[in-house]
């Protein structure tokens, strides 16, 4: 288990809360444009938020017959914590040309049965639900059940995940596209050999029943220890701050929501400690149903921004 003092929010529940109030303001304030749907967010991460109370501002910045799009802010005793734009549709209503693409994976995955996955019986695919603790770095883990490649991955720059909830009776919906979106392990992970979230490692941790249960059986100082020292080079434990976060939304979700969604992010340039990720994510059937582009840092045992807030509670500024 990664337990660290006071661990910031995550930046994909950041982005749901927000598209949860900006769907609240078009069902009510502007209710009259007819557009609850969106379709484009675009964040930039200003400080970390913590857990507790929130405060998000929406201004209305165009409204249009087509389109409308809105400021947002989040902020936290005071201080302005996530900003960006968002604009929103009616995908019902939504009307203009398609054309063909042949977009496909590159590489490709193997054929794959969620019904498989689901029982924990494919052969490419090993499961991981990570058990919660409220301390926990990874906490946000906890609530998705994620199953990576069983064999690594095809490429250390890629990662690619299949997702469901932990819950039986949850299903993805519209609003947790924001959530899905940062909810991949990331790439930094695929270059370290020992890293905790390898699909090797999760199948050798899956057979020594336990290793993640330190936090449950009393073991809070093993569980922090045993991560931070076994997943990182040096010795040391990575975080990946969110600096901006884009979502492009390109297909609504079925309205009963969806049980399965696939998530591939891949990294082009990682240098000098930050790295850009495209994010796909498809549906059960490998439809397209959002795209996502993140820049992040990459940082050797959680620095902190020039608040001296931290992850990993150092005091050191990026």
């Amino acid at each position: 288990m990664l337990i660290i003092p006071h661990p910031a929010a995550h930046g994909g529940l950041l982005a749901a809360q927000i598209v949860t109030a900006v769907q609240k303001h078009f069902s009510t304030t502007l209710a009259k444009q007819n557009q609850p749907n969106t379709y484009d967010l675009n964040l930039v991460f200003l400080r970390p938020t913590t857990a507790g109370p929130t405060r998000i501002k929406v201004s209305e910045t165009k409204l249009g017959p087509k389109f409308s799009t809105v400021h947002v802010e989040l902020s936290q005793s005071g201080k302005a914590r996530v900003t960006g734009y968002a604009s929103n549709i009616s995908m019902a209503l939504e009307r203009g040309l398609s054309l063909p693409t042949a977009f496909s994976l590159h590489p490709p995955l193997p054929a794959t049965r969620t019904s498989d996955l689901a029982r924990d019986t494919d052969p490419n695919w090993v499961g991981w639900t990570a058990p919660w603790h409220p301390d926990s770095l990874i906490k946000p883990f906890s609530h998705i059940r994620i199953y990576a490649l069983r064999n690594g991955p095809v490429h250390p720059s890629i990662t690619d995940l299949w997702l469901t909830p932990a819950k039986e009776d949850e299903v993805f919906t519209m609003d947790m596209l924001g959530y899905v979106a940062d909810h991949w392990v990331r790439v930094g992970e695929n270059y370290k050999p020992d890293s905790i979230f390898l699909g090797p490692n999760i199948e050798a941790r899956e057979r020594e029943a336990g290793m993640w249960d330190g936090a449950e059986k009393g073991g809070r100082e093993r569980g922090m220890e045993g991560e931070r020292g076994g997943g990182a080079e040096g010795g040391m434990f990575w975080v990946y701050p969110t600096v901006s976060l884009g979502l492009e939304i390109k297909k609504p979700l079925r309205e009963e929501g969806e049980k399965w969604l696939f998530v591939r992010a891949r990294a082009k340039s990682i240098r000098n400690g930050r790295f850009d990720a495209r994010v796909t994510i498809l549906d059960e059937g490998g439809e397209l149903v959002a795209l996502s582009h993140q820049v992040s840092f990459l940082i050797n045992d959680g620095v902190g921004d020039g608040d001296g807030d931290s992850a990993g509670g150092s005091k050191a500024k990026i």
